[in-house]
Protein backbone atom coordinates (compact mmCIF):
# COMPACT_ATOMS: atom_id res chain seq x y z
CA UNK A 1 0.00 0.00 0.00
CA UNK A 2 2.99 2.33 1.16
CA UNK A 3 4.53 1.61 -2.04
CA UNK A 4 1.23 2.20 -4.63
CA UNK A 5 0.65 5.44 -2.73
CA UNK A 6 4.37 6.53 -3.82
CA UNK A 7 3.93 5.41 -6.92
CA UNK A 8 1.41 8.04 -7.29
CA UNK A 9 2.51 10.93 -5.88
CA UNK A 10 5.90 10.17 -7.97
CA UNK A 11 3.79 9.96 -10.78
CA UNK A 12 1.61 13.23 -10.16
CA UNK A 13 4.46 15.08 -9.78
CA UNK A 14 5.95 13.88 -12.89
CA UNK A 15 2.63 14.55 -14.85
CA UNK A 16 2.61 18.20 -13.07
CA UNK A 17 6.12 19.28 -14.19
CA UNK A 18 6.62 17.77 -17.69
CA UNK A 19 3.13 19.52 -18.84
CA UNK A 20 3.10 22.37 -20.16
CA UNK A 21 0.01 24.69 -20.74
CA UNK A 22 -0.16 27.00 -24.13
CA UNK A 23 -0.37 30.39 -23.31
CA UNK A 24 -3.54 31.68 -23.52
CA UNK A 25 -4.42 34.31 -26.21
CA UNK A 26 -3.81 38.02 -24.72
CA UNK A 27 -2.54 36.66 -21.69
CA UNK A 28 1.02 38.31 -22.40
CA UNK A 29 2.03 41.73 -20.42
CA UNK A 30 4.79 44.56 -21.00
CA UNK A 31 5.43 46.91 -18.19
CA UNK A 32 4.30 50.11 -19.54
CA UNK A 33 4.42 53.54 -18.66
CA UNK A 34 1.71 55.69 -18.11
CA UNK A 35 0.13 59.13 -17.32
CA UNK A 36 -2.81 59.17 -14.63
CA UNK A 37 -3.58 62.69 -14.57
CA UNK A 38 -2.71 66.33 -15.95
CA UNK A 39 -3.76 69.27 -13.59
CA UNK A 40 -2.92 72.76 -13.81
CA UNK A 41 -1.13 74.56 -10.72
CA UNK A 42 -3.41 75.98 -8.65
CA UNK A 43 -1.53 79.26 -7.84
CA UNK A 44 -1.58 79.91 -11.61
CA UNK A 45 -4.60 81.03 -12.20
CA UNK A 46 -6.26 81.04 -16.28
CA UNK A 47 -4.78 78.33 -17.54
CA UNK A 48 -7.22 77.05 -18.36
CA UNK A 49 -5.92 73.23 -18.64
CA UNK A 50 -8.19 70.61 -20.30
CA UNK A 51 -7.03 67.07 -20.49
CA UNK A 52 -8.27 64.00 -22.74
CA UNK A 53 -6.25 60.87 -22.15
CA UNK A 54 -6.78 57.93 -24.58
CA UNK A 55 -5.26 54.45 -24.29
CA UNK A 56 -4.93 52.61 -27.24
CA UNK A 57 -5.51 48.50 -27.24
CA UNK A 58 -1.90 47.82 -26.31
CA UNK A 59 -2.16 49.82 -22.86
CA UNK A 60 -0.11 53.09 -24.30
CA UNK A 61 -1.79 55.93 -23.24
CA UNK A 62 -1.74 59.46 -25.33
CA UNK A 63 -3.58 63.03 -23.86
CA UNK A 64 -4.84 65.82 -25.95
CA UNK A 65 -4.45 69.58 -23.91
CA UNK A 66 -5.21 72.63 -24.13
CA UNK A 67 -4.55 75.34 -21.86
CA UNK A 68 -4.19 79.41 -21.95
CA UNK A 69 -0.90 81.16 -21.57
CA UNK A 70 -1.47 84.23 -19.31
CA UNK A 71 2.11 85.33 -18.89
CA UNK A 72 3.89 85.94 -22.19
CA UNK A 73 7.72 85.41 -22.18
CA UNK A 74 10.34 86.69 -24.74
CA UNK A 75 12.35 84.33 -23.32
CA UNK A 76 11.85 80.84 -20.07
CA UNK A 77 14.78 82.33 -18.00
CA UNK A 78 14.03 79.26 -15.47
CA UNK A 79 12.66 75.62 -16.01
CA UNK A 80 12.01 73.50 -13.28
CA UNK A 81 11.36 70.21 -13.41
CA UNK A 82 10.06 69.09 -9.66
CA UNK A 83 9.47 65.02 -9.20
CA UNK A 84 7.90 63.20 -6.07
CA UNK A 85 7.17 59.76 -5.17
CA UNK A 86 3.89 58.45 -3.83
CA UNK A 87 2.44 55.59 -2.40
CA UNK A 88 0.66 53.44 -5.72
CA UNK A 89 -2.72 55.61 -4.21
CA UNK A 90 -1.08 58.77 -5.08
CA UNK A 91 -1.08 59.73 -1.00
CA UNK A 92 2.43 60.26 1.15
CA UNK A 93 4.36 61.99 -1.40
CA UNK A 94 7.95 62.59 -0.67
CA UNK A 95 10.64 64.73 -3.12
CA UNK A 96 12.37 62.46 -5.55
CA UNK A 97 14.12 64.40 -7.73
CA UNK A 98 13.92 68.27 -9.03
CA UNK A 99 16.41 69.49 -12.11
CA UNK A 100 16.58 73.61 -12.65
CA UNK A 101 17.27 75.03 -16.40
CA UNK A 102 18.24 78.65 -16.81
CA UNK A 103 17.53 78.20 -20.52
CA UNK A 104 14.20 77.09 -20.73
CA UNK A 105 13.95 78.30 -24.41
CA UNK A 106 16.73 75.57 -25.11
CA UNK A 107 14.89 73.06 -22.94
CA UNK A 108 11.55 72.90 -25.08
CA UNK A 109 13.76 73.70 -28.59
CA UNK A 110 15.38 70.71 -28.03
CA UNK A 111 14.24 68.23 -30.73
CA UNK A 112 16.35 64.82 -29.59
CA UNK A 113 15.63 64.36 -25.62
CA UNK A 114 13.06 62.55 -23.67
CA UNK A 115 10.25 65.15 -23.65
CA UNK A 116 10.74 66.01 -27.74
CA UNK A 117 7.37 64.78 -28.17
CA UNK A 118 5.44 67.00 -25.83
CA UNK A 119 6.28 70.31 -27.52
CA UNK A 120 6.36 68.63 -31.42
CA UNK A 121 2.52 68.68 -31.86
CA UNK A 122 2.06 71.99 -29.90
CA UNK A 123 -0.12 74.16 -32.04
CA UNK A 124 0.61 77.25 -32.58
CA UNK A 125 4.21 76.15 -31.93
CA UNK A 126 5.26 76.23 -27.89
CA UNK A 127 8.68 77.99 -28.66
CA UNK A 128 10.18 81.50 -27.60
CA UNK A 129 8.98 83.93 -27.53
CA UNK A 130 5.83 82.17 -25.72
CA UNK A 131 2.59 84.10 -26.50
CA UNK A 132 -0.40 84.95 -24.59
CA UNK A 133 -2.58 82.30 -26.66
CA UNK A 134 -4.58 79.37 -26.37
CA UNK A 135 -2.36 76.34 -27.12
CA UNK A 136 -3.96 73.02 -28.34
CA UNK A 137 -1.15 69.35 -28.50
CA UNK A 138 -3.17 66.37 -29.60
CA UNK A 139 -1.35 63.17 -29.09
CA UNK A 140 0.86 64.41 -25.89
CA UNK A 141 3.22 62.19 -25.07
CA UNK A 142 6.94 61.63 -24.70
CA UNK A 143 9.89 58.92 -25.85
CA UNK A 144 8.54 55.84 -23.10
CA UNK A 145 11.30 53.42 -24.52
CA UNK A 146 13.32 55.96 -22.91
CA UNK A 147 11.48 56.32 -19.81
CA UNK A 148 11.12 52.50 -19.34
CA UNK A 149 14.72 52.09 -19.38
CA UNK A 150 15.14 54.49 -16.22
CA UNK A 151 15.19 53.24 -13.00
CA UNK A 152 12.52 54.40 -11.24
CA UNK A 153 11.23 52.40 -8.26
CA UNK A 154 8.09 50.71 -9.43
CA UNK A 155 4.73 50.72 -7.64
CA UNK A 156 5.06 54.23 -6.47
CA UNK A 157 3.11 56.84 -8.39
CA UNK A 158 5.10 59.58 -9.67
CA UNK A 159 3.65 63.96 -9.67
CA UNK A 160 5.96 66.00 -11.67
CA UNK A 161 5.58 69.45 -11.55
CA UNK A 162 6.73 71.34 -14.71
CA UNK A 163 7.09 75.05 -14.09
CA UNK A 164 8.92 77.91 -16.45
CA UNK A 165 9.09 81.60 -15.51
CA UNK A 166 9.94 84.40 -18.04
CA UNK A 167 12.09 87.23 -17.99
CA UNK A 168 10.02 89.37 -15.58
CA UNK A 169 10.13 85.89 -13.37
CA UNK A 170 6.47 85.55 -13.37
CA UNK A 171 5.00 82.12 -13.76
CA UNK A 172 4.14 81.37 -17.40
CA UNK A 173 3.41 77.34 -17.23
CA UNK A 174 2.37 75.29 -14.94
CA UNK A 175 1.09 71.59 -14.85
CA UNK A 176 1.61 68.98 -12.29
CA UNK A 177 1.90 64.97 -14.26
CA UNK A 178 0.97 61.70 -12.41
CA UNK A 179 2.41 58.84 -13.69
CA UNK A 180 3.27 55.47 -13.29
CA UNK A 181 4.68 52.37 -14.81
CA UNK A 182 2.13 49.33 -15.12
CA UNK A 183 2.07 45.84 -16.37
CA UNK A 184 -0.28 45.76 -18.91
CA UNK A 185 -2.21 42.73 -21.01
CA UNK A 186 -1.09 43.05 -24.52
CA UNK A 187 -3.67 41.46 -26.91
CA UNK A 188 -2.44 39.39 -29.89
Amino acid sequence: MRTAMVSLVIGVLVLVVTTKRAPRPGQSTKLMFQWLDIVECPELKGQNLSVVLRYNKNGDVYADTEWNVVNAAKKLVKLRQSVSSCRDDGTNCEHFVAWDFKDGCAFIANRNAIWSPCFSNIRPPFLCPVAAVHYVNKNFTIDKEILNALPFPRGRVYKDRLEMWNEKEELTYCIILSFTWKYVAIRD
